[in-house]
């Protein structure tokens, strides 16, 4: 019934006052597919997310959450404020990866630690940045979701991820370094590599 109610009202949405309103007519999902495909810093869809938050409307949030998260995984510093994530890690972060070569068909996995040397908690989204190597030798970079949390003052986290090399249909693995960044409130603030064998 909630979902019913949401399609309802976001069909009923006044356009922003520079004319911009996102297509949100097909909410079968609700997965926010209407903001995916526009993921530019300059975007209205950044404009539209940042209005809309203004005003709390949990089950509507949800929605924009949803469909914000390319941007979130961009980094975008205009869409994480609007999620009350704008800020930097204020402590230290560091990433160690294992093993450090590794086989196509296996895994990686990813061990983070973040330290807080704030007075207050903060509220994090922690992603990771894989630089896959290209068969022609060059390397694409592509954003994983990690983890969101929230930090306690003074307080010291370890996290672990292990991240998958078995080949699938969209990507394909090549052999060699592959740098891996881990990404804090779209900040870069820890950095690792490992070699990739066949």
């Amino acid at each position: 019934m909630k979902y019913k109610l949401l399609k309802k009202h976001l069909q009923g949405l006044r356009p922003m006052a520079d004319g911009y309103r996102p297509p949100l007519l097909n909410l079968d999902s609700l997965d926010g597919r209407h903001l995916v495909g526009a993921a530019e810093p300059s975007s209205p869809s950044v404009r539209y997310v940042e209005s809309r938050l203004t005003t709390p409307q949990t089950v509507y949030d949800h929605a924009l959450s949803s469909g914000a998260r390319t941007l979130v995984k961009q980094g975008d510093k205009r869409a994480l404020r609007a999620f009350g994530l704008g800020r930097s890690l204020r402590g230290e972060a560091s990433l160690q990866l294992a093993p450090r070569r590794a086989r196509v068909g296996g895994a990686v996995t990813l061990a983070v630690t973040l330290t807080s040397d704030a007075r207050q908690a903060q509220d994090l989204v922690v992603d990771y940045v894989v630089h896959h190597v290209k068969q022609d030798g060059g390397s694409r970079a592509k954003t994983w979701k990690g983890w969101k949390l929230r930090l306690a003052a003074g307080e010291q986290r370890a996290l672990q991820k292990s991240h998958s090399l078995r080949p699938v249909t969209t990507r394909r693995d090549h052999p060699g370094v592959h740098r891996v960044e881990l990404v804090v409130n779209g900040d870069v603030v820890a950095a690792s590599s490992f070699e990739l064998r066949a």
